[in-house]
């Protein structure tokens, strides 16, 4: 008997020290898949940044140049004809003819004008000349102004509108220097 009492004792130690093999296996594949799945995501997350960000980069680079192009090509016509003045006009901010009104442009306009009559002939009619400007302005909505093509009709219309303003002179050309619209 008292051999039996050992042999329970073991059994019961030996029971005790035993592993439980399923509960500690399910724990174990248990983090494995959690670890992995955060690899997986953050792998993921991290490729989609990258590429995004490749594709915005490589997006807004050409259009940079395109606009240091239009400068750098209005200051060398600038430059060849020595009458022309400019003309600074203060910023101006305007609500966009869209649906829901949320959307505003701010943009700074420089004038070419073919004399210095023409600048004291601004000087004296700013406010309607600015008048003139804004209703130009706030008549687009942003899909009109949103490509190349849209600004150049805008330019155009400006120009068309000031001229038909002006009695000493012309306006030659409008120039953009700040163009933001959000």
């Amino acid at each position: 008997m008292a051999e039996t009492a050992k042999d329970k004792e073991k059994q019961e130690t030996k029971e005790e020290t035993k592993p439980k093999p399923k509960r500690d296996l399910f724990k174990l594949i248990l983090i494995v898949t959690q670890v992995l799945t955060l690899v997986l995501i953050g792998g993921l997350g991290f490729l989609y940044f990258k590429m995004f960000s490749v594709v915005t980069t490589k997006q807004i680079q050409p259009q940079a140049k395109t606009v240091q192009t239009e400068t750098e090509k209005t200051s060398q016509e600038t430059k060849s004809s020595s009458k022309q003045v400019i003309y600074h006009l203060d910023p101006f901010v305007v609500n966009l003819l869209d649906e829901d009104g949320t959307r505003y442009l701010k943009t700074t306009i420089d004038l070419v004008l073919d004399s210095n009559k023409v600048k004291d002939e601004i000087d004296n009619r700013l406010p309607e000349i600015r008048d003139a400007i804004i209703m130009c302005l706030s008549d687009r909505s942003f899909k009109e102004i949103a490509d190349m093509t849209g600004k150049m009709h805008l330019r155009e219309d400006i120009k068309r509108k000031l001229n038909s303003m002006l009695e000493s002179g012309k306006v030659e050309k409008v120039l953009f220097s700040e163009f933001i619209v959000q």
